[in-house]
């Protein structure tokens, strides 16, 4: 893969004989977080020990850096899959789908990036249930992209070193670590699943999710996600005592979910005809709570992606194949603009109010969900855009994109 090198740090002498995710004392390697009792986040140099360990105790785990953040500070990456796959052509090769999870891209989000590395350990670990999905599954574990957010002073930010929040940054791909994370991840691999992990959310859920919800999208990986893989993740969530429901929040009315900007990641992966999810932990759990039911979040899509590798390859390949053939053609609409409204069928969800001990829990039945996308202003799409020679910028912002600009020679 272009631009990025995978690490090399381990020393072998004579022959390795441990395979599992464990050292040679019989000891589980642990992350800071768990070390503490789930009191201490892990720190950008102990995720990094963290990430050698593993990957010096199993034959199961590819490490790699993704790209560097404004202060030297590398973002790493796990692939896992079996046989091992290093290389993205390697991936397309096996057929399998490739799924992201990733975290921590606002540096004071850190509860899932918590998640990411202790599923990066039982993924190594031979003999694990989530071990055995690599027979299925390309798998790739990208735990923080935001380490100078993480490692701010005197307290993570949720920007990079400059203020910037990455996840406003996909569109104009400007701050040196998102240009890295979709660039090598993204733009190389093409995975079929993304996941990103962060903090917020609504009271009393362990984890609220939101998908595709975009109109200029294929609705019908949105609707995979509604019917399907959403029912999954709350019914294994359920099974483990922990509560799952939409992102963001809602009253006795309604239920409101997330934007649509295509800025953020999660919205940007529908452009590139991914399916994209939003992972939210929200606050008023413990810190212990929300690690081990964000780990069972993550666990949860690759179950489902294991059991339903057709199915989930079809919708998106379909996505991919047909948007290549409107452009061909000029065929339909770009969208504009677009908005949220109610979806044809009413919900019901929990909701938390008052607060410290007059908090209640409110069960609400037969209420709005406001997610259905609607585009409000269309025009026709064009068979091709032309740029003049002076448009230097754009040229290397589509560029950036992975967007092939063609220079005529002749009339067209």
């Amino acid at each position: 893969m272009s631009n990025v090198r995978m690490l090399n740090r381990c020393i072998f002498l004579g022959i390795v004989l441990v395979f599992a995710a464990v050292p040679v004392s019989g000891r589980q390697i642990l992350t800071e977080h768990e070390q503490s009792g789930y009191e201490n986040y892990t720190s950008y140099e102990n995720m990094m020990k963290f990430l050698l360990d593993i990957k010096a105790a199993s034959t199961e785990m590819q490490l790699g850096i993704v790209g560097k953040a404004l202060l030297g500070r590398e973002i790493p990456y796990a692939v896992f899959s079996r046989p091992a796959i290093s290389k993205p052509w390697e991936a397309l090769v096996s057929g399998k789908p490739v799924v992201v999870l990733a975290a921590n891209i606002h540096g004071n989000e850190r509860t899932l990036r918590e998640s990411n590395m202790i599923l990066i350990r039982e993924l190594a670990t031979k003999g694990t249930e989530m071990n055995k999905l690599l027979d299925d599954l390309v798998i790739l574990m990208v735990p923080s992209i935001n380490p100078d957010g993480f490692n701010a002073q005197p307290r993570a930010t949720r920007g990079n070193a400059l203020g910037v929040d990455l996840n406003r940054d996909y569109m104009k791909l400007e701050q040196p670590a998102l240009v890295a994370y979709v660039q090598n991840i993204w733009h190389a691999w093409h995975p079929h699943i993304f996941v990103d992990g962060h903090n917020g959310g609504s009271y009393p859920y362990n984890i609220n999710y939101h998908g595709p919800c975009v109109a200029s999208a294929d609705r019908r990986l949105e609707l995979l996600c509604d019917r399907e893989i959403y029912p999954f993740i709350t019914k294994k969530m359920e099974e483990n005592g922990y509560k799952a429901w939409y992102y963001s929040g809602g009253d006795r009315e309604q239920w409101r979910v997330g934007s649509f900007d295509p800025r953020s990641g999660k919205n940007y992966a529908p452009f590139v005809n991914c399916i994209s999810i939003l992972f939210e932990s929200p606050g008023g759990q413990d810190m212990e709570t929300a690690a081990k039911s964000g780990l069972v979040a993550y666990k949860a899509i690759l179950q489902y992606v294991s059991q339903n590798a057709d199915k989930v390859k079809m919708h998106v390949e379909r996505a991919r194949r047909e948007t290549i053939e409107m452009g061909k053609s000029a065929a339909g609409d770009v969208v504009v603009q677009m908005k949220h409204v109610a979806e044809d069928y009413k919900v019901s969800y929990e909701i938390a109010e008052g607060r410290g001990e007059d908090r209640r829990i409110i069960k609400v039945t037969g209420a709005e969900i406001i997610k259905k996308p609607v585009a409000t202003k269309t025009r026709p799409r064009p068979y091709a855009y032309n740029l003049e020679d002076r448009a230097v910028e754009a040229i290397e912002l589509l560029k950036r994109h992975n967007i092939t600009v063609e220079v005529l020679q002749k009339d067209a």
